[in-house]
C-alpha cells in the first residue's frame, strides 16, 4: 500500500517536470519494488522500470542519486547472483559519484540524501553473494553516516555472525 501510495505523486512530478531524473529514477525503483523477484510482476512492471530508468540515465547520468536508485532497483529485481552482482556494480558507481559530490559545495536547493542508504545495500548486496566481510565493511560505514538506522544495524548484527 505504500509503494501504491508513493507512485501517483512521483507519476505527478515526472509530468511536471519530464527531464527530472531523480523522480525517474524514484519512480522506476518503486516499480521495481513491487517486481521484488516475482517472475508474474516483473512481466508487468518490468516496462515502467526500464522506461524511467532509461530517462533517469538520460537526464542524470553523473548524479549519484540516480546511480544509488537504478542500483537498489536492480536488488530488488534480481533473484540470482548475476543480477545481484550487476546491482552491485551500480551501487559502487554511485558510491565514487557521492564521494565526489561531498567535496563540492552545494547550491541551496541541492539534494545531499541517499549516501548512508547505498552503503546499506552494498552492504546488504555483498551479504546476499555471501561476501560477508566485505558486507561488514559497508554495513559500519553506512551505521557511521547515520547511527540509527535500524536496518542497517540489523544487516551488520547478521553479517558479524559467524557460522
Amino acid at each position: 500500500a505504500a509503494l501504491d501510495a508513493a507512485v501517483d505523486p512521483l507519476a505527478l512530478a515526472v509530468k511536471l517536470d519530464e527531464d527530472h531524473a531523480e523522480s525517474h529514477a524514484l519512480l522506476g525503483t518503486l516499480y521495481g519494488m513491487k517486481i521484488n523477484g516475482n517472475l508474474l510482476r516483473a512481466v508487468k512492471f518490468g516496462p515502467r522500470v526500464a522506461k524511467h530508468q532509461q530517462l533517469a540515465l538520460e537526464h542524470g547520468p553523473s548524479n549519484p542519486r540516480v546511480q544509488y536508485l537504478l542500483g537498489m532497483c536492480q536488488f530488488h529485481t534480481a533473484n540470482k547472483t548475476a543480477g545481484w552482482q550487476e546491482g552491485l556494480r551500480t551501487l559502487l558507481k554511485a558510491e565514487q559519484l557521492f564521494e565526489a559530490e561531498a567535496n563540492t559545495t552545494p547550491a541551496p536547493l541541492d539534494p545531499r540524501w541517499g549516501q548512508s542508504s547505498c552503503l546499506m545495500f552494498i552492504g546488504r548486496t555483498y551479504e546476499l553473494i555471501g561476501q560477508r566481510m566485505a558486507a561488514v565493511e559497508y554495513f559500519r560505514r553506512a551505521l557511521a553516516m547515520h547511527p540509527a538506522d535500524h536496518l542497517t544495524e540489523a544487516g551488520l548484527k547478521r553479517a558479524s555472525e559467524t557460522k
